[in-house]
C-alpha cells in the first residue's frame, strides 16, 4: 500500500472504512473470498478457536476453476489454463503462519483442500514453467510438518493420509513426481518408528537404527526436525539431528540456543560443504559474533573440495562463501581476511565484478603485486568470460589480443561486446591486427548468405575500413570491397551495404 493511500485511509472513520471495504467486497467476488481468508486467519490467531475452513475452500475453488471454453457435440473440451500461483503461494504462507503458531490442525484446513484442488485440475494445468510441480513439493513438505505436530490427532492424520493418497493417485495420471509421498509417510508413521521415542528421550545415539537412510528417509527426518523446531522441543531436536547426522541443522540450533562454541566444534568436526559453512556463518553473524563468523567462513574457504560433491556445485558454493566472507570482513574492518577471500573469489569466477572487488579492498601499496597475480591467473585460464574486458580495463591490450589469437574461432561471437571493445581499442594501437580481425568476423557472415545478419557483417567491415585507412592502405581496402561485390553481386541486401561502405571510405 502506498503511503498516500494509507494516509487517506487513516483519515476515515471506523464506520466509513467498514462501508468502503464491505462495498468493494459486494462488487468483487475475488476480493470477497480473499478478505474472508484474511479475517479467518486473524480470528484463528487471536481467538485460538481453530480455523474456519469454509473461506479457504471457497477461495481455492475460485482460484482453480477452469475457464469456460464452450461445448461441442455435448462435451466440454479439455484445455490448459494458467493458474494464479502467486495467490496460491499466499495461501501456503497463511498456513505457514499457523504452523509457526503450532496450530497444525488449522494449517491442514488450508493445505489439504489446496492439495485436493490441485489434484482435480492436474490434467488442465500448464506445467511448462514448473510452477505446478514446485507448489506440490512445497505442499508435500508443509503437510508433512503439520501432521507431525502435537496438536494434530491420530484421527486427523488418518484422514489426511486418505485424502492425500487419493490426490496422489489422481496426480499420478499426469506426473510421476510422487506428489505427496513424504506427507503420507509422515501422517502414517508420525513418531512411531521403533527406537525413535527412546532416541528423543536420550536413550539412543544412532539413527536410523539399522543401515543407512535413503533419500525418502532423509526427507522424513528433515520434516520431523522441522516439527520439533516448531514445537520448541529443542533438546530432542539436538539429539535427533546429531544421531541422524543432520549436522548443519544441529549446529544451527546450537547457535540459536546461544551455544556458539559448541556449534563451532560441530562445524569443524562435521561440516564439509561450503553452503553448510556459509549458512552457519550467517547465523553466527546475526548473533553479533562477527569475529567468530568470519573465522568460520575463513576456515570453510580453506577446506579442500568435497570429493562427493559435483565440481560445478562445489565451485559455485565455494564462490558464494568467498564473496560473503570478503564483503563481511571488509565491513568489519578486517582487510586481510577480506583480501584473502577476494582473491579466492576471483580465482574461482575470473569475473570482472570480483576483480574490481579485490581492487577496492586491497591496500594501495599491495595492489601492484596482487594485480599481477590475479592477471596471471586470468591469462593462464582455459576460459574466462570477462577476460578481454578485465585486460582492457587494466591497459593490457597485447594480452587481450593474444587471448583471442589462442582461442578457437568458434568462440568468437560477432555480437560479443567485448570483441567490439577490443577491436575499437586496437584500431589506434594495433590497426593492422584490428583490420584483419574485423575481416575475419565479417567473412563467415557474408559467406553464410543469411541476409538478416548482413548488417552485422557491415558493422565489422566498417571497423576493417578504419584499420586500412589508418594504415594508409585505402587502395587495398577498395580492391577488397570490389572483389566482395563481384563475388556476391546476387546478394542484393549485402550489395547495398557494400556500396555504401565503398562510397564512404
Amino acid at each position: 500500500m502506498s503511503s498516500d493511500i494509507r494516509t487517506e485511509l487513516e483519515r476515515l472513520s471506523h464506520a466509513a472504512l467498514i462501508d468502503l471495504i464491505d462495498g468493494h467486497a459486494r462488487d468483487d467476488d475475488r476480493f470477497k473470498t480473499w478478505l474472508a481468508t484474511q479475517l479467518a486467519i486473524q480470528n484463528a490467531l487471536n481467538d485460538g478457536a481453530g480455523l474456519d475452513p469454509a473461506p479457504f475452500e471457497a477461495r481455492i475453488a475460485a482460484l482453480l476453476a477452469p475457464p469456460f471454453v464452450g461445448f461441442r457435440g455435448g462435451y466440454r473440451h479439455d484445455t490448459l489454463f494458467e493458474v494464479d500461483y502467486e495467490a496460491l503461494d499466499e495461501l501456503v504462507a497463511q498456513a505457514n503462519t499457523l504452523l509457526t503458531a503450532k496450530d497444525g490442525v488449522s494449517a491442514l484446513a488450508i493445505l489439504i483442500p489446496l492439495a485436493r484442488g490441485l489434484a482435480e485440475v492436474a490434467g488442465n494445468c500448464d506445467e511448462r514453467d514448473g510452477c505446478f510441480e514446485d507448489l506440490l513439493a512445497i505442499l508435500n513438505e508443509r503437510i508433512a510438518v503439520a501432521v507431525l505436530l502435537e496438536s494434530v490427532t491420530r484421527e486427523s492424520c488418518d484422514d489426511a493420509c486418505d485424502s492425500l493418497s487419493r490426490c496422489q493417485h489422481e496426480i499420478a495420471k499426469y506426473s510421476d513426481s510422487g506428489a505427496f509421498e513424504l506427507a503420507i509417510a509422515a501422517a502414517s508413521r508420525r513418531w512411531d518408528d521403533p527406537g525413535l521415542e527412546d532416541l528423543l528421550a536420550g536413550r539412543g545415539s544412532t539413527w536410523p537404527l539399522i543401515g543407512s537412510s535413503d533419500a525418502d528417509e532423509e526427507r522424513l527426518t528433515a520434516a520431523r526436525l522441522s516439527a520439533l523446531d516448531v514445537m520448541d522441543r529443542h533438546q530432542e531436536f539436538l539429539r535427533f539431528s546429531f544421531a541422524a547426522k543432520h549436522f548443519p541443522a544441529h549446529a544451527g540450533m546450537l547457535v540459536r540456543l546461544d551455544r556458539i562454541e559448541d556449534a563451532m566444534d560441530v562445524a569443524r568436526t562435521h561440516l564439509r560443504a561450503p553452503e553448510d559453512v556459509l549458512g552457519l556463518a550467517k547465523a553466527v553473524w546475526d548473533t553479533g559474533r562477527c569475529d567468530v563468523a568470519l573465522d568460520l567462513g575463513g576456515w570453510g574457504i580453506s577446506m579442500p573440495p568435497d570429493p562427493d560433491t559435483a565440481v560445478h556445485t562445489s565451485a559455485h558454493a565455494w564462490l558464494t562463501l568467498c564473496r560473503w566472507v570478503r564483503d563481511r570482513a571488509a565491513f568489519a574492518g578486517q582487510p586481510a581476511k577480506a583480501l584473502s577471500a577476494a582473491i579466492g573469489a576471483f580465482e574461482t569466477s575470473l569475473a570482472r565484478e570480483d576483480f574490481r572487488a579485490a581492487a577496492k579492498i586491497c591496500e594501495p601499496h599491495q595492489w601492484d603485486i596482487v594485480r599481477e597475480e590475479l592477471l596471471g591467473r586470468l591469462i593462464a585460464a582455459a576460459y574466462a568470460v570477462d577476460r578481454i574486458d578485465i585486460l582492457l580495463d587494466e591497459g593490457r591490450l597485447d594480452d587481450a589480443i593474444a587471448s583471442i589469437e589462442h582461442a578457437h574461432p568458434r568462440l568468437h561471437y560477432a555480437r560479443d561486446e567485448a570483441l567490439v571493445r577490443l577491436t575499437n581499442a586496437a584500431l589506434k594501437a594495433r590497426p593492422e591486427w584490428a583490420a584483419g580481425f574485423a575481416v575475419k568476423m565479417a567473412s563467415p557472415i557474408i559467406e553464410s548468405g543469411r541476409s538478416s545478419r548482413y548488417d552485422l557483417a557491415a558493422f565489422w567491415l566498417e571497423r576493417a575500413a578504419c584499420g586500412f585507412i589508418t594504415l594508409g592502405r585505402t587502395a587495398e581496402w577498395h580492391h577488397y570491397l570490389d572483389e566482395l561485390m563481384t563475388t556476391h553481386r546476387r546478394k542484393h541486401r549485402l550489395m547495398g551495404f557494400l556500396r555504401s561502405l565503398r562510397s564512404r571510405s
